[in-house]
């Protein structure tokens, strides 16, 4: 396997909206053995997710998948980590 010695160039499209940052990827199932994402590894990332929000505070606005987390700032975060 040569891991990211093949790589694409990445699709940079023009945008005159408000400024934001959005990230995708595709997963290369046949590199890790998998045919699909399973439940833990959505979990986790799942749960990065809520570590980015918890941690961004108010400076910027964290979405899954078109929603927002309803944190609002890291006392909400450790909050939902010690389940209290």
């Amino acid at each position: 396997m040569k891991n990211m010695i093949k790589v694409h160039a990445p699709e940079i499209l023009d945008y005159s909206g408000q400024e934001y940052t959005r990230v995708s990827f595709w997963p290369d199932y046949r590199r890790f053995g998998m045919e699909d994402l399973n439940d833990d590894v959505v979990s986790l990332m799942v749960k990065l997710v809520y570590d980015v929000d918890g941690s961004a505070g108010k400076r910027c606005k964290v979405l899954l998948n078109g929603k927002h987390l309803g944190l609002n700032g890291f006392d909400d975060y450790v909050k939902l980590m010690t389940l209290q």
